[in-house]
């Protein structure tokens, strides 16, 4: 999922634009979330659940974590997301983010400046023409 996710942005934007944004990407797939996924700019925890007597892998979204002066815990804006569906998300919310920040504006402030639901709308998760 990860591999996949890097690619498509690196297929869908710029190094200059990945680069510029700054943006760290941590999984975690441990229940008790032990990887840093809660103090990254996005934050993936991987989870397993039970729909239809079947067991299916689900990542959640956590945005706006940070490190250094101002450390701060991400908020969890996106759950049960599919794998296959991660890349289209974060490539939207990229796109989004480029196009509403204000000038030097870092990612972890343009999350704090929005609320849970209005991230959540800018994690579009279908394919676009690459």
């Amino acid at each position: 999922m990860l591999k996949d996710t890097l690619d498509h942005l690196a297929r869908n934007h710029s190094w200059e634009t990945l680069d510029e944004t700054g943006i760290r990407i941590h999984v975690s797939g441990c229940r008790n979330n032990c990887c840093p996924s809660n103090t990254a700019e996005i934050g993936l925890r991987g989870r397993q659940v039970k729909e239809n007597d079947e067991i299916t892998q689900v990542y959640d979204i956590i945005l706006g974590g940070s490190l250094g002066a101002n450390p701060s815990f991400g908020r969890v804006v996106k759950e049960n997301v599919d794998p296959d569906d991660i890349k289209y998300g974060i490539s939207s919310l990229i796109d989004n983010f480029q196009s509403n920040k204000e000038p030097g504006q870092s990612f972890t402030d343009f999350c704090n400046d929005y609320q849970d639901e209005a991230l959540a709308a800018y994690l579009e998760f279908k394919e676009k023409k690459e």
